[in-house]
């Protein structure tokens, strides 16, 4: 079984109500999706020429590949008679890199991110009152918390905020 990672990126949401995909089928879209996402944070990792940035990036595509082994322990877990699959994790990113303004970029990271929380949701419900319900809660959490440090870097582009050491307002707030 294959799940193709060079695909466009457009819209991480998959609507899994009223459809006759399994809980096979969304865990594969989701790894799928995962491996995208990983992609995606390190293709802008590697293109930034800011460091802070790039960490960022960096440390966004680490926490996507921790989602993706999360999804694959609860794939085998429940379907333990399919133990070969190729991922095809060493292909290179293929999607959307067309953007003209670092702001851009990251709000696009955004709506990946909101997409995903919002398709998580729908997986722990879709496993409500089992173990793996509390899974997906936490990955769409995960999301969440991808989304504010994301909106964070916005912030910091945007010069809305500056992160500094407390240290340097010593005395200077003073009278």
């Amino acid at each position: 079984m294959q799940i193709k990672t060079d695909c466009l990126i457009y819209n991480y949401y998959f609507d899994i109500k009223g459809t006759n995909m399994t809980k096979k089928d969304v865990l594969l879209l989701a790894m799928g999706n995962e491996i995208k996402a990983t992609k995606f944070y390190q293709k802008l990792a590697d293109l930034s020429t800011r460091q802070d940035m790039k960490s960022t990036f960096e440390r966004l595509a680490q926490f996507e590949h921790g989602h993706f082994e999360k999804l694959k322990t609860i794939y085998f877990n429940e379907f333990p008679e399919f133990t070969i699959m190729n991922f095809e994790d060493n292909e290179e990113f293929k999607g959307r890199t067309d953007f003209h303004d670092p702001a851009d970029v990251i709000r696009y990271g955004m709506e990946v991110e909101a997409d995903m929380q919002k398709s998580y949701r729908e997986l722990a419900e879709m496993y409500k009152a089992q173990e793996q319900e509390i899974t997906f809660l936490e990955l769409a959490r995960e999301e969440s918390y991808h989304e504010e440090i994301l909106e964070g870097e916005l912030q910091k582009l945007q010069g809305v905020y500056t992160w500094f050491d407390l240290s340097e307002l010593n005395g200077k707030m003073d009278g």
